[in-house]
């Protein structure tokens, strides 16, 4: 693999490939990321010890996905090509790597304490959602997204809130919502 394919993999530039390319075995920031991309052992990329190769299967793989904004993920189902500023690496299913995914940021408290403001999460807008999944929903009065779990009791449809203090807690889902997709992971801030 060369320096430009790694760095679009890993998510980084291809100048700090070449940067620690030349520093040597020496563990980075971007050690675990890259010895994803690479498919090796981390412990041997980051210290040149033990087997390049890991026994195990690998059975996930490292793509980039845009972080877009709400309101970008708002018009997701009418106008899916924006500018983005911002692209990261995310782990995913290796049965996974070719759907078209997008990442968010939270944003706000009504999903606390599951997810915080400033988590990332990764959205699936081809998946179906199913009842307790948690999804990005667009009401078509509005020009952004929202983001709950839905809940569905029997042919009645809800988005709720997890934060026990949030209202309205439970919103009913009419004819006014649009589904943008399923969230499928988070990243958490430290």
């Amino acid at each position: 693999m060369g320096q430009i394919e790694l760095a679009k993999c890993a998510g980084i530039s291809q100048s700090a490939i070449s940067n620690l390319e030349m520093r040597g075995s020496q563990s980075s920031q971007h050690t675990q990321t890259l010895a994803d991309c690479l498919r090796v052992n981390i412990r041997w990329l980051a210290t040149g010890e033990g087997e390049p190769r890991s026994t195990e299967e690998v059975d996930h793989a490292i793509i980039s996905v845009p972080v877009i904004s709400w309101v970008q993920a708002g018009a997701w189902t009418e106008i899916a090509e924006f500018v983005v500023d911002e692209w990261i690496p995310w782990a995913v299913k290796v049965k996974d790597k070719g759907k078209r995914m997008f990442a968010l940021k939270v944003s706000g408290v009504s999903m606390e304490p599951d997810f915080k403001d400033g988590d990332t999460i990764l959205i699936d807008p081809a998946r179906q959602p199913e009842n307790g999944d948690y999804v990005v929903v667009r009401m078509k009065s509005e020009n952004a997204a929202t983001f709950k779990q839905l809940v569905v009791e029997g042919d009645q449809k809800f988005l709720k809130a997890l934060n026990p203090i949030w209202t309205p807690q439970l919103q009913k889902i009419n004819g006014d919502a649009d589904l943008i997709g399923v969230v499928k992971a988070k990243q958490t801030l430290f």
